[in-house]
């Protein structure tokens, strides 16, 4: 995937690692039922390409929101 591409701000001719400023942080929970955790890592390696610094936290135990 080429993310520069993809940026709206910057057009064809961005740099997506020059758009980085700090580490991404991605968080998959245990029991998504609607993004699988192929998802968050097909994104993390996406992002890694692009020289994006990147932590995927998957598989994270799934809580009942306090307004569910």
């Amino acid at each position: 995937m080429d993310l520069a591409s993809k940026n709206p701000a910057g057009g064809p001719n961005c740099d997506a690692r020059h758009h980085a400023i700090a580490t991404m942080l991605l968080v998959h929970g245990d029991q998504d039922p609607i993004a699988p955790i192929k998802q968050s890592e097909i994104m993390e390696s996406a992002l890694k390409q692009a020289g994006v610094t990147v932590v995927l936290w998957s598989r994270m135990i799934h809580q009942p929101m306090p307004w569910s």
